[in-house]
């Protein structure tokens, strides 16, 4: 949905795919004032159009009015999908999976087998209370462009020591998602014996989510997983929207390990919204990848949203990221940013924005450049630089015996960060800070209960609407433009 002039700036509207043979996707036509906009799709492999104002437009050019539209920072949502910025991204998206073909069968699988054989001839693919086989693998992996996945009933898996996926899925414009009651068990006491992917018995991951192009995955409801849940790699236009994960099982007697929730590889252009996280360790975790958008979350038990560990991949380049409107609860961080001790990279335009966190643990904020697995070594190194950061909106509480932020950069490697209401309260101040850039340099301050930073500047839209609030001279004009920059270059993404 592309906002017009008619929208009020905080009315919320309700993407919704129309009963009628047109497929009207619509602005919610009961709120007062004029309704957002009108997309329709005529006939099924037809193309796409979006009426604005009076001219109708070519779906490319509708994301592309929709990407200048919503050009400022993220007002603050208890939801990510009451916003309507994010709603408009995902219809943009949906929109793009209606180009392709319907086949003509649609079919229920109930064991793993017939569905790894009958996969690809099928238009809708029903999951219904599937057992996979120790040692196997649900393989959906070169499903026919445009099918539909759906998981009905109890998804479990047999019992044996190997590193899997359980699941695995692959191909281009393909929905996956669960009916209402669903549940993906991935067996938890079965693996767990509290060293994770670091040792003990050999332990699978969840779901592979590999070479996906213009794909979704939507209202998944998974438990118990052996180490990490979702591994998202080598994907372009790839949305996850309300996935609930629940390792909460894992906190007794600190059994479950590795239980990432979402880490991100590779990627060029990924949406994860509204998911709902309990684990032991990261709720996000972007290793590499570029346009990745999170917002709306809910991350309680582990290691918060976090960028990295950067460097010592294939891959060691992180490149526009903006994780926004989530909280991050009785976990051991909230907000981190590791890259790994002698390696190189790049950690580039990354923004964290209105970030609500409470009974952290250990730190609050945590930007260290001198990360290993097996724990950091307590002196930073440069290979990885760490540039354009932006903190805008950090707020909450710490515990007693918690630092609220702990920033330690190599010599030279950190450079133009933007921090801005940044409010941590609760635990102490670091005692160990070394080369960090402006603002931000101030990290050893605060020795009462409360610490904060605010930039000269801040940034206001109300569609696209700018105020300047403060600041000095060029740099801080500098500092605008390339928020407005990193904004467009996540939406990017979304373009047919």
């Amino acid at each position: 949905m592309i906002p017009g002039r008619g929208c009020r700036p905080r009315s919320i509207c309700v993407v919704q795919f129309g009963g009628q043979a047109a497929g009207q996707v619509r602005s919610n036509p009961s709120r007062k004032g004029k309704p957002c906009t009108l997309f329709e799709r005529r006939g099924s492999t037809d193309r796409v159009t979006a009426r604005y104002k009076s001219r109708v437009i070519e779906h490319e050019a509708a994301c592309d009015i929709l990407k200048e539209r919503l050009s400022g920072p993220a007002q603050p949502r208890t939801s990510c999908c009451d916003d309507t910025t994010c709603l408009a991204l995902l219809a943009c998206l949906l929109l793009s999976l209606g180009a392709e073909q319907a086949l003509a069968a649609s079919c229920t699988f109930t064991d793993a087998a017939s569905a790894k054989a009958g996969k690809t001839s099928c238009s809708t693919i029903t999951l219904s209370n599937i057992k996979v086989p120790a040692g196997q693998t649900l393989d959906l992996t070169g499903l026919s462009a445009g099918t539909q996945v759906v998981f009905t009933g109890t998804t479990t898996f047999g019992y044996a020591a190997w590193s899997g996926p359980l699941i695995s899925v692959s191909s281009k414009n393909i929905d996956v998602s669960g009916a209402s009651g669903t549940l993906i068990d991935g067996g938890r006491a079965q693996w767990w014996d509290g060293k994770g992917s670091n040792g003990g018995v050999t332990k699978p991951k969840l779901f592979y989510a590999h070479g996906l192009t213009n794909s979704k995955m939507r209202s998944l409801n998974i438990k118990n997983t052996p180490v990490k849940a979702f591994s998202i790699k080598g994907c372009t236009n790839r949305s996850l929207d309300h996935i609930t994960m629940d390792n909460s099982a894992g906190n007794e007697n600190g059994l479950g390990h590795n239980t990432d929730a979402f880490d991100v590889d590779s990627s060029n252009g990924v949406l994860i919204a509204n998911a709902t996280v309990r684990n032991q360790d990261d709720c996000l975790a972007i290793n590499s990848g570029t346009n990745i958008l999170f917002c709306g979350g809910y991350c309680s038990g582990g290691h918060g949203l976090s960028i990295g560990s950067v460097g010592g991949r294939s891959d060691n380049t992180v490149d526009g990221v903006r994780i926004e409107n989530s909280q991050v609860v009785n976990s051991q961080k909230a907000v981190r940013i590791k890259t790994v001790s002698g390696a190189t990279g790049l950690v580039n335009n990354v923004t964290y924005a209105n970030i609500n966190l409470s009974g952290i643990s250990k730190f609050g904020i945590d930007i260290q450049q001198d990360y290993l697995n097996g724990g950091p070594t307590g002196t930073p190194t440069n290979g990885v630089k760490v540039a354009n950061i932006v903190m805008n909106g950090i707020k909450g509480s710490v515990s007693s015996d918690a630092t609220r932020i702990y920033l330690l950069c190599g010599q030279g490697s950190c450079s133009n960060w933007k921090w801005s209401g940044v409010s941590i309260s609760g635990g102490k101040s670091s005692t160990k800070c070394s080369d960090v850039p402006s603002p931000a340099q101030r990290c050893h301050a605060g020795q009462g209960k409360r610490m904060l930073f605010s930039s000269a500047w801040t940034v206001e839209t109300s569609f696209g609407r700018r105020r300047r609030t403060g600041g000095h001279g060029d740099g801080s004009a500098r500092w605008i433009s390339h928020n407005l920059d990193l904004k467009r270059m996540i939406y990017e993404k979304f373009r047919a």
